[in-house]
């Protein structure tokens, strides 16, 4: 095993143990230290990969933010409207939550640290511009970013509702909020909410769907690092 090889895969291992700390005990709760018992290395190797807690949670965020785009991506086809590529990529966030319930408080750290969620509307801010840009004439990227930093909050006050409020609300209810939401924030049309939102609804119901979903989070969720590195 060459040197670059054996860097990834203790950078892999890294990113796997903290990824389990953080779901199992909470992010606010997982120290450097356990991080670094749990991945068998020096305090010196383990900061040679990441200055910080948050430097590994932004590079899971990365990971994260770039796979669930790219399966919504591959879910709507051409043929359907562009903007079922935004409400689906949201509606697999939360739906991933009914496999991992746990990840409910990963994404609420998530979107409670600064960096985190300037990272995620910086990716989105991109992804939004291709895609509703023939909707949203004349708007600039920091348009897209600050309206992208707003729907984050949104969704950390509905993951805090969900996870600590005393009132019930399914996952339908969840997706259509959102769905009106984005399309209020984005100043789209409103003649296409209904349609989207049930769109959105029949293709997260296909039981196609639902597999690659949960293949998706099971793998972000399981996937470990080489053998070879243990």
């Amino acid at each position: 095993m060459n040197q670059k090889e054996n860097r990834k895969q203790q950078i892999d291992k890294v990113l796997f143990v903290s990824k389990h700390l953080f779901i199992t005990q909470g992010y606010e709760k997982t120290t450097m230290r356990q991080i670094i018992d749990a991945a068998g290395m020096t305090t010196g190797s383990l900061y040679n990969f990441f200055g910080s807690k948050e430097d590994i949670l932004l590079q899971l965020i990365r990971d994260l933010f770039t796979d669930v785009p790219d399966l919504a991506d591959e879910i709507v086809t051409e043929s359907d409207n562009p903007l079922l590529r935004i409400s689906l990529e949201l509606s697999i966030y939360f739906y991933a939550i009914e496999f991992a319930p746990n990840l409910s408080g990963l994404y609420i750290s998530t979107f409670k640290s600064y960096p985190a969620a300037k990272l995620i509307a910086h990716i989105e801010a991109k992804r939004a511009s291709s895609i509703i840009g023939p909707y949203l004439k004349g708007s600039n990227y920091m348009d897209y970013y600050l309206r992208n930093m707003a729907i984050i909050g949104t969704m950390q006050k509905l993951l805090e509702e969900r996870e600590y409020g005393d009132l019930i609300f399914q996952f339908e209810q969840m997706l259509s909020f959102l769905a009106r939401h984005l399309i209020l924030i984005y100043e789209l049309p409103f003649d296409i909410i209904d349609e989207i939102i049930e769109q959105t609804l029949e293709m997260i119901n296909r039981p196609d769907v639902q597999k690659k979903i949960k293949a998706l989070i099971d793998y972000w969720l399981n996937a470990s690092f080489s053998s070879e590195s243990a």
